[in-house]
């Protein structure tokens, strides 16, 4: 994969008007045997005083399986570049 190949997510919430984890780079939830791979995510900014600061890079929400990330840059982030949430003992 070459430079050309990568896809930027960059600047979410730069008015910094909402909180919580939607304000992330990339949320899925309910997927199946999928990759995340070549993504540039870079200034994801926090809601400010009044919201929570946990804005991942990548937020994977219960009930996915399968899941490959690869090959991704996660940097100037509030807060963590990757969260995972499990909800069945064989996604551990």
């Amino acid at each position: 994969m070459g430079a050309g190949d990568c896809i930027g997510i960059q600047d979410i919430n730069y008015r910094r008007q909402f909180g919580g984890y939607e304000c992330g780079g990339i949320k899925s939830q309910y997927a199946n045997d999928f990759t995340i791979r070549g993504n540039i995510m870079r200034r994801v900014r926090d809601g400010g005083p009044d919201f929570k600061k946990c804005y991942p890079g990548i937020w994977l929400d219960w009930s996915n399986h399968g899941v490959l990330i690869s090959s991704n840059m996660i940097y100037d982030i509030a807060a963590v570049r990757l969260s995972g949430q499990l909800s069945q003992p064989e996604d551990v």
